[in-house]
């Protein structure tokens, strides 16, 4: 299913309207820094990635959800006084229900070496995962719409129950959570945008 055939299902009375992929990405996928006070910062990548038939076959999706052959690679590196303490590479599959909306569901990545981040954002061509990597259903479900021009983020997790709401404006990102006792504070600084990869652009 081409990214043209979303849209071909019914948004009902009363729902926002649901957001173009061009938006989604240009709004929503921008790499990120986030500076903690505790001396941890936090670099995020994002960048175009290229499935083999074979790993696409090893996606498993919730029931009436169908891939739209669209894919990204997130790449998160944890630093601690300038030092790398930890890497998390995750993919991020764009799939569809016939509503209208584009939604995004997430994999961990596992058996793949981590990416040197400079060159994921400055690669023109899709990126190219190992052969070996595993993908691991992160059980993390995205939807995406358009509030008044504004594209935003809803989304749910299984793994500890709770909703988010996210959107940019600007150079920063904002995110808020929801769980069964109200909105958390995730201690979570305002997120800084440093732009889209080139091969996203």
């Amino acid at each position: 299913m081409s990214v043209n055939q979303v849209s071909t299902g019914k948004i009902g009375e009363g729902v926002p309207s649901a957001a173009t992929y061009e938006d989604i990405i240009k709004n929503l996928f921008q790499n990120e820094t986030i500076k903690n006070d505790n001396g941890y910062d936090l670099k995020i990548v994002f960048a175009r990635a290229k499935l083999s038939k074979k790993q696409k076959s090893k996606l498993s999706y919730p029931d009436g959800f169908t891939p739209i052959n669209k894919y990204l690679l997130y790449q998160g590196n944890v630093y601690q006084n300038k030092k790398l303490v930890r890497t998390n590479i995750q993919l991020v599959s764009f799939i569809s229900k016939n509503d209208g909306f584009i939604y995004a569901y997430y994999f961990d990545v596992l058996n793949q070496n981590p990416f040197n981040l400079s060159k994921l954002r400055k690669s023109h061509r899709k990126i190219k995962l190992a052969n070996s990597a595993v993908f691991n259903v992160a059980s993390y479900l995205e939807v995406y719409h358009n509030i008044n021009g504004l594209t935003t983020i809803l989304s749910l997790s299984n793994t500890e129950p709770y909703a988010s709401l996210q959107y940019s404006v600007g150079r920063k990102y904002y995110y808020s959570s929801l769980k069964i006792n109200g909105i958390v504070d995730t201690h979570i600084p305002i997120t800084k945008l440093t732009g889209l990869s080139k091969n996203l652009k």
